[in-house]
């Protein structure tokens, strides 16, 4: 019987987005961070684990210590959807969700990719507080009014 379930979820597209474009290994915490900016969320444990497991498979991610990254065919993919011209973020993930849906892949064996327990959580944290920090610089100051008196 065939299976009849997708191959890719809607968050391994968004996933996917949220690695580093340049093949360079994404630490978890870039990872979050950009997962954020794409969705206004953080992909919890499974998502990220099972998006870089099917990506894997499929050759378009590859994983250097614990940090995934995108193969030259990943690379491909992603210049392919993005194209020329500025596009959204969701708009990417959209026409990438429906890439991965329709697209044929190899189904290659890999090392499973595990989180080690509450590494996603601390990567949270590393991004939360770069964040807090960041909001912190950029808070307006109020200006000291000038005197009308001379």
């Amino acid at each position: 019987m065939k299976d009849e379930s997708p191959r890719f979820s809607h968050s391994d597209a968004w996933i996917f987005l949220s690695l580093d474009e340049s093949g360079d290994p994404t630490p978890l915490d870039y990872l979050i961070a950009k997962a954020d900016w794409i969705n206004h969320c953080i992909p919890d444990d499974d998502e990220v684990e099972g998006a870089i497991n099917r990506l894997a498979q499929a050759g378009l991610v590859r994983v250097r210590g614990s940090k995934p990254y995108l193969t030259d065919a990943g690379k491909k993919l992603y210049k392919t959807i993005h194209g020329t011209k500025r596009i959204r973020a969701l708009t990417l993930w959209d026409r990438l969700s429906k890439r991965l849906q329709t697209a044929d892949f190899p189904r290659l064996k890999v090392k499973k990719y595990k989180l080690k327990p509450n590494e996603l959580h601390e990567a949270y944290e590393m991004h939360h507080q770069r964040f807090l920090k960041l909001s912190k610089e950029l808070e307006v100051k109020p200006q000291k009014r000038k005197s009308n008196e001379s």
